[in-house]
């Protein structure tokens, strides 16, 4: 009977729906007598079938070729695996969270399964899990079983790739995985392709578009909004935020009133230069607006009833009257108002207040008020036309009226009673109006804004729009404030908030070069480009390749990449914790092969010079730096074992509510037993963890046991047959670990990350990209800033099919 296998084994406890399975009836598991030792059961319940040969003699298999090995799987194997009966899609395909995955494509399939170890003589192979007689373990779940012949073939293709390792293919951890040779199958990818601007970026973007480090007068305002923009410290934040959050647009709410506010108010940043007090508003065209005061609201005074006669011809009012109408003012200006009246009286003529809008006259009866004017009906007995011109300093709909009052405080000897008749009024104006430069200038600044604050042209619907906040906040409020508001609204723009504006997908030729070179320097220096670079790339004849050169060579790359390797290391600020990220950075920026990240026998002081180490640490670069190892626990806690697998290797480790259940009676033998639901994962963190013991929690070397002076072993112990690391300490570990291709390919992403803002899609569309890496990484022997070269002139970074 084979042993229950590692590999699955607390996905074996449940079916695919999370149930425990119970014996399928008819497959020979748990079936009694008809059940061989096999346990295939292909014939149905009651019927034993002999258990199939697996032996494996791989010298019968000379100078074998591993695509025909492929070949073979692809005819033979995986159209079992995909069938309806026996197959095993039910689980297995990729996104499902299983190690043995399986996609659209045979070859794709096999090489998976090979690259994943399931072709191996251990428990929990492919063939283990066919042929288990253990319940729970058998596979397919809740599906006919394999017969003996099909159990053969899978293990003959078994067999056949051990033969080709031990005829010296290169291991199979050690290569570029060959089913990502074969062209992607699976659905394109639409995912977002931008990062969100981090702290120090836009920290940069403020000083450098507004001259301005948010500083006022004692206040650090980025320092006192450090937690609502994700950034860090190293003195209350030490975690940067991977996404923007609502946390972000709360602290831009502060940042951009501020920041706009003064630059406005200075003419300052991308104000510099612009007229911010002329008018943003044109006088509209003339026009005339007439009204028939018979078809208008005429009322007495104070609203009451008319005392007089409307006719066809106007109103004749005997005592005070109002006559009403509303009219749309376009703009604010000089209007003509003009009434015509028939006035009768003796010695004194009658008055009429004109007003359009709420316009009132002065208490000493002055005529210079806005928004009204006085005329009297000097001329007895005839229609005549009076007119006065009035000052408005509002616009939309307004009322328009004629007001007559009968006495207003003449002599008394005046014993003649004054009436009035009006028969129209009209109002012409604004006067000079229908012109355009105001508005035309207000939008070429709003251009100008775009160029200094998103480093683009505004289109004609953005000017349009800036143009409409701008008059709608100056028509409530005043000139800079409507200023302020449009650079509040581009400091909000997608264009201001991500590495690479959003417009670039848009615009083509040199204004995408620019765009380009934006995301560039906010990569590699944190910050946008100085107008001496913008130039070198427009008109200096540099092309885009060589910006990169020019970057990468710069002190500011060193110290912004420094900046991302604190993080990425866990520093928590201090020149101890700063050991790891110190060398990081050193390699990039010298191009030093990056494997010397785990097997350097030197130190980077902070001067950025290398340093000698105590031969006790041998090659093993960041794994035994004493600011590395704090606070990082080794046996019983696994937890740096877990930290360096994850950050140097991509090894995620998930821990099962099972794994939880029995750790109270689990010890370091117990979980490396391949019968364990622990060895999945502890088949690489408990002998790596003993390979560590001679450097205790504080990151301390001790040859000797302190408590019983016996030499301590560091070595792998032996624990797992299969451990890839195996030998004598860190560096055992170290010289093996940098040859394996999870920790190229983690180094790899590693810059991908960094300049793209998302990992690599090595097994999907991007395998190519991965292939293209993976070939530079060797021929440039390792060096960082070939990579990021050949990253950022690539089609992803370049945003082109």
């Amino acid at each position: 009977m084979r042993t229950l296998g590692w590999w699955c084994l607390v996905v074996a406890m449940a079916g695919c729906d999370g149930r425990i399975l119970e014996p399928i009836a008819g497959s020979g598991v748990g079936a009694g007598a008809g059940a061989g030792a096999g346990g295939s059961g292909g014939a149905g319940a009651g019927i034993t079938e002999p258990p199939p040969d697996v032996s494996c003699d791989t010298s019968a298999y000379p100078n074998v070729r591993l695509e025909a090995v492929a070949g073979t799987f692809a005819s033979d194997i995986y159209p079992l695996m995909t069938s309806s009966t026996q197959g095993c899609a039910a689980c297995h395909l990729q996104g499902m969270g299983r190690r043995l995955n399986m996609t659209a494509d045979a070859t794709e399939t096999f090489y998976l399964i090979r690259q994943a170890g399931f072709f191996a003589d251990q428990p929990g192979s492919m063939l283990d899990r066919l042929t288990t007689d253990v319940a729970l373990a058998k596979m397919p779940q809740g599906r006919q079983s394999w017969t003996r012949a099909q159990n053969e073939a899978v293990a003959k293709i078994a067999c056949q790739v051990r033969a080709f390792s031990e005829q010296g293919g290169a291991p199979i951890d050690e290569s570029f995985p060959p089913n990502l040779l074969t062209a992607y199958s699976g659905p394109p990818n639409t995912d977002y392709d931008n990062s969100f601007i981090n702290f120090l970026q836009l920290k940069a973007r403020v000083k450098s578009v507004f001259n301005d480090t948010w500083v006022r007068g004692a206040t650090d305002n980025f320092a006192a909004s450090i937690s609502l923009f994700g950034g860090v410290d190293y003195t209350t934040q030490f975690n940067e935020a991977r996404v923007a959050s609502a946390d972000f647009l709360t602290g831009l709410d502060r940042l951009a009133p501020d920041v706009c506010g003064q630059a406005v108010a200075n003419k300052t940043g991308p104000f510099a230069g612009l007229d911010l007090a002329r008018s943003v508003v044109d006088v509209a065209a003339v026009s005339t607006q007439s009204f028939e005061a018979e078809a208008s609201t005429a009322t007495g005074e104070g609203g009451g009833a008319l005392n007089g006669t409307v006719t066809s011809t106007g109103v004749a009012c005997y005592s005070n009257c109002l006559i009403t109408a509303t009219t749309t003012i376009a703009s604010p200006g000089q209007y003509t108002f003009t009434v015509r009246a028939n006035g009768t009286y003796g010695t004194y003529a009658p008055k009429l207040l004109l007003t359009i809008g709420a316009g009132s006259l002065p208490a000493d009866g002055g005529t210079g008020a806005p928004g009204v004017a006085q005329v009297q009906a000097s001329t007895k007995g005839v229609m005549t036309d009076y007119t006065a011109t009035i000052t408005v300093t509002v616009s939309g709909m307004v009322p328009v009226s004629v007001a007559f009052t009968n006495d207003y405080g003449e002599p008394a000897a005046d014993t003649v009673d004054r009436n009035v008749t009006i028969d129209k009024f009209s109002i012409t104006g604004p006067n000079g109006g229908g012109g355009t430069a105001n508005v035309a200038a207000a939008k070429a600044q709003i251009g100008t804004l775009y160029q200094r604050m998103l480093y683009r042209d505004a289109t004609a619907a953005e000017q349009d729009s800036a143009y409409s906040l701008l008059s709608d906040v100056v028509g409530l409020s005043t000139l800079p404030s409507g200023w302020s508001a449009v650079c509040e609204a581009l400091v909000f723009h997608p264009d201001f908030l991500f590495t690479v504006p959003p417009a670039v997908d848009t615009v083509t030729g040199a204004a995408k070069d620019k765009l380009l070179l934006v995301k560039l320097a906010l990569d590699l220096v944190g910050r946008p480009p100085t107008p001496a670079e913008f130039a070198m790339i427009a008109t200096g004849g540099k092309t885009f390749s060589q910006m990169v050169d020019t970057y990468l060579a710069m002190p500011e790359f060193q110290a912004y990449r420094f900046t991302r390797m604190r993080l990425r290391t866990e520093s928590s600020g201090t020149a101890l914790t700063d050991e790891a990220a110190r060398l990081w950075t050193y390699l990039t920026v010298t191009g030093k092969p990056m494997e010397q990240l785990l097997t350097a026998d030197y130190l980077v002081d902070e001067q950025w010079a290398e340093v000698s180490r105590p031969p006790e640490h041998g090659k093993s670069g960041v794994l035994t730096m004493k600011g590395y190892l704090n606070n990082k626990q080794g046996l019983p806690h696994f937890n740096f074992a877990a930290r360096v697998f994850t950050g140097f290797m991509g090894m995620v480790f998930d821990v099962p509510p099972e794994v939880f259940a029995m750790r109270a009676t689990a010890t370091a033998s117990s979980t490396v037993s391949p019968t364990s639901i622990c060895f999945n994962c502890h088949q690489y963190l408990t002998p790596f963890s003993y390979q560590r013991t001679r450097w205790d929690d504080n990151g301390d070397y001790h040859a000797t046991d302190p408590v019983t002076m016996q030499a301590i072993d560091d070595t792998d112990h032996a624990l797992v047959d299969t451990y890839p690391f195996k030998g004598e300490g860190m560096e055992a570990f170290a010289v093996k670990a940098v040859k394996k291709e999870m920790f190229v390919r983690t180094m790899l992403q590693e810059q991908w990350v960094l300049l793209m803002g998302r990992p690599l899609r090595y097994d999907q569309d991007e395998r190519d990209v991965y292939k293209t890496l993976w070939d530079l990484s060797f021929a440039s022997n390792g060096d960082t800033r070939a990579l990021i070269k050949s990253i950022a002139l690539g089609k992803s970074y370049q945003r082109t099919p």
